[in-house]
């Protein structure tokens, strides 16, 4: 995403992500991600092009705010059932260069 995805120091999150996370425990954590697998995976494939790899995507998607869907991260709307807004938040982007 030219533009939408600042180079961030891999394998520190920012203090929101902790925030987010605190509000899970490992349990219900580990069950979420287990649930939204497909489409999780699906979303970080989308985004590894415009990231340079893999790991910089799953930084991108866990704590990366997107304005267009109300400052939430692409992995807090995907744990919220919004897989199908941040597809649609990327259409957007892929074709127009911004949502």
């Amino acid at each position: 995403m030219p533009g939408h995805t600042p180079k961030r120091r891999e394998g520190r999150l920012p203090d929101r992500f902790a925030e987010h996370v605190a509000t899970f425990d490992s349990s219900e954590m580990e069950r979420a991600v287990h649930e939204h697998r497909d489409e999780i995976d699906a979303i970080i494939e989308r985004v590894r092009p415009w990231c340079d790899s893999v790991s910089r995507a799953q930084v991108w998607f866990q704590s990366e705010p997107l304005a267009a869907l109300g400052q939430r991260t692409a992995f807090s709307l995907v744990l919220e059932g919004r897989a199908n807004d941040v597809l649609a938040y990327l259409d957007a982007i892929e074709v127009n260069g911004y949502a």
